[in-house]
């Protein structure tokens, strides 16, 4: 863990006159559940809607994961902005395999 880290597990729930700092911060375990979440919602999206191109289906979605990751981060008390570089790296790499097997199934015609 960074020390940036190490100083927000302190901070959790600590009061200074009249000021509140509080830091989710999300752990690998967490974060895992958040994009295990974020697939299963994406794919009850795209089974729910009619696309009749990838374009038009990738820009949909892409506009959907940010939204969606985002709400789940703060129903955690965290934002994107709170991350540390390796797990916005792992989001990023999630969400592409995400993207490009959505792609293949759109390809295939299964949705």
């Amino acid at each position: 863990m960074s020390k940036f880290t190490d100083y927000c597990k302190e901070k959790q729930n600590t009061f200074d006159i009249g000021t509140i700092y509080f830091v989710m911060v999300v752990d690998e375990e967490t974060l895992s559940e958040i994009l295990n979440r974020l697939d299963d919602s994406m794919d009850e999206l795209v089974a729910q809607q009619k696309f009749k191109d990838w374009i038009e289906m990738e820009g949909f979605l892409d506009v959907q994961y940010k939204s969606r990751l985002e709400s789940i981060l703060r129903g955690k008390s965290s934002s994107i902005d709170d991350l540390e570089s390796e797990m916005k790296n792992r989001i990023i790499v999630r969400k592409q395999r995400l993207f490009n097997h959505l792609k293949q199934v759109l390809q295939k015609g299964e949705i």
